[in-house]
């Protein structure tokens, strides 16, 4: 999915992400989605390990915050 701001502007956001594991889709794509990782902790993806964004990642205003 290609975000765009009101001008067509493409916008990339570090927390908003997907992946797919063995037909398991993770999204943070959506508002206030804050998703920095996921990662499948065994073969048969029965367990998936996320971690959270700081606020604001890759901006001039991060912060060490992180919410969901």
């Amino acid at each position: 999915m290609v975000r765009t701001d009101v001008d067509g502007v493409v916008c990339s956001y570090a927390s908003q992400n997907t992946w797919e594991f063995n037909g398991i889709t993770v999204s943070s794509e959506f508002c206030s989605g804050n998703l920095a990782e996921a990662e499948a902790v065994d073969d048969d993806c029965k367990e998936i390990q996320m971690s959270t964004c700081a606020d604001c990642q890759g901006t001039p205003h991060q912060t060490n915050y992180r919410t969901w």
